[in-house]
């Protein structure tokens, strides 16, 4: 019996510790597979594709719309050629997701509508020209023409992209139910596993507490501290798996009451002040936004997407993101930074490109006329002079036919350099058009605007061009000047000016002409 009983013993135990063992390794595989979901359903950009389809839609009949503006001339190439860009940028996610391979049965007319869109868009994207108005009137014409009976098959694809969606999120809400669910029968199949481990654990104490009241007090509180440790370790384990599976950029871990640091990246780290001793005021190039940053932190509100610049040493533009939660019954701030400067240069460029004429780098008509109205509401508020000057290259369009279009438009930089240099200090100068440019002067008289349009008038007459052929060009303009009454719009100043030019051109180019004196070559008093 002895004997049984001493080969049975170790049998026991091998079973309770296969059980453990069991136990642990279901345990980690368990965590495993939740970290794995939880990665997947918080993956950013997940199932846009519905958002994109409902944005294709709306950017194909704006695109009609456009289309409509530049047949009417209220627009020109630049606008068109935008929409069909901003068409085919919309084109490209939705022709490579796979979410569509979700849909119950196939919906060929999906993909071919998407094909037809990207073939119209690509073939008129060939024909336009930033430059060339015919063109984007025959291609404004076509899309017109062609572009509204595909514009009720993107109705399809919006049909299509939703029910796609709704069926790829149903099957992954299956697919989670059944992990949890096998989840849990196999811990309840671990847990009845452990009733012989309780049973051994409760014989084995009874066994110790035969042993001396000494012993037993000490290893009480043994197990207290192991347990107070475990539990300690453990929240350090839980915060760790916060900051790693929730931070896909850079992040801080700070003290809300008394701005402790439990945690911050080596990358924020570097880019403040004092790297040794990290401060997030420090942090922030400007202080302003610093407290306006802290003052939405103490509304114990979630903050997303808040752009600061960041690094004072080497400033960066962000976007911060915060949740509040607890460690250690402390209120404290997990702080995300993603570093977007490359965005903000991009929009910056976007802004320059759309306010700038391409060829010359003046402003365009539209920033130009912008610009002056601002600029003579402020005059005529003030009581101040203001003059206009009207600006036309002589004969360039004979130039452009008899020496072509790259002469013309190194004539046009040049020019356009001129005036920059004798009249952007002075006011607001910008390129209407083709050959036509136009500058707005406050505090200028009527003399000194005369002065003004001389000097420039001469200037421009010293610059010579030499063609292909070896022929070198003198380049003239012709200037009409304008000065402003209270109570004239900017549109009358500029008509003043220009008949003021027209009159120049009549007497023979090459000068100067006042609006209101015709029969002076310069303004009276």
């Amino acid at each position: 019996m002895a004997l049984i009983r001493g080969t049975g013993r170790p049998f026991v135990m091998l079973s309770l510790l296969g059980i453990l063992v069991a136990m642990i390794v279901a345990t980690l595989v368990g965590l495993y597979v939740v970290n794995e979901k939880h990665a997947q359903f918080s993956a950013p950009g997940l199932h846009t594709e519905v958002w994109q389809s409902y944005q294709l839609h709306s950017e194909t009949h704006h695109l009609i719309e456009t289309a409509e503006r530049t047949l009417a001339g209220e627009t020109g190439p630049r606008h068109l050629i935008q929409r069909l860009g901003v068409m085919k940028s919309l084109l490209l996610p939705l022709q490579r997701t796979d979410v569509f391979s979700s849909l119950s049965e196939p919906r060929p007319e999906v993909e071919a509508t998407l094909d037809t869109l990207q073939h119209l868009a690509d073939e008129w994207s060939s024909q336009l020209s930033w430059q060339d108005t015919t063109a984007a009137e025959r291609v404004a014409g076509d899309i017109v023409q062609r572009l509204p009976a595909v514009l009720e098959d993107t109705h399809h694809v919006i049909v299509a992209a939703n029910i796609a969606v709704a069926n790829q999120v149903d099957s992954e809400r299956q697919d989670l139910k059944r992990t949890f669910r096998l989840l849990a029968w196999t811990l309840l199949v671990l847990g009845a596993g452990c009733i012989p481990l309780m049973l051994k654990l409760i014989r084995d104490h009874h066994s110790a507490k035969r042993l001396t009241q000494e012993l037993g007090a000490f290893n009480q509180a043994l197990e207290q501290r192991v347990a107070e440790r475990t539990r300690s370790l453990n929240e350090r384990k839980a915060l760790l798996s916060t900051i790693l599976e929730s931070s896909p950029s850079d992040v801080a871990l700070i003290g809300a009451n008394d701005q402790r640091v439990f945690y911050v990246s080596e990358t924020l780290r570097q880019h403040s002040p004092n790297p040794s001793a990290f401060q997030l005021r420090h942090l922030f190039v400007d202080s302003r936004q610093y407290e306006l940053f802290q003052q939405r932190l103490m509304t114990q509100k979630a903050l997303d997407n808040w752009e600061a610049q960041l690094a004072p040493r080497a400033p960066y533009w962000a976007l911060l993101s915060v949740r509040h939660l607890q460690l250690e019954s402390q209120p404290v701030w997990l702080i995300w930074s993603l570093d977007i400067s490359e965005r903000k240069h991009m929009e910056r460029e976007l802004k320059q490109l759309a306010s700038t004429d391409t060829l010359t780098g003046l402003p365009n008509r539209r920033t130009f006329l912008l610009r002056s109205l601002k600029q003579l509401q402020r005059a005529d508020r003030d009581g101040r002079l203001c003059a206009a000057l009207a600006i036309d290259i002589d004969l360039f369009k004979r130039i452009n036919d008899e020496y072509g279009h790259q002469v013309g438009d190194d004539i046009l930089r040049k020019v356009a350099q001129q005036l920059d240099r004798h009249l952007s200090d002075l006011g607001i100068v910008g390129r209407l058009g083709g050959e036509e440019f136009a500058a707005l002067l406050p505090d200028v008289s009527a003399d000194d605007a005369w002065q003004i349009a001389e000097t420039l008038r001469n200037a421009v007459k010293a610059i010579r061009t030499r063609t292909e052929h070896g022929d070198t060009l003198v380049v003239t303009i012709s200037v009409g000047i304008a000065t402003h009454h209270a109570g004239a719009t900017l549109k009358q100043l500029l008509m003043q000016a220009d008949d003021a030019l027209y009159r120049a051109k009549t007497n023979g180019r090459d000068c100067c002409e006042y609006f209101g004196h015709p029969d002076t070559a310069t303004p009276t008093a």
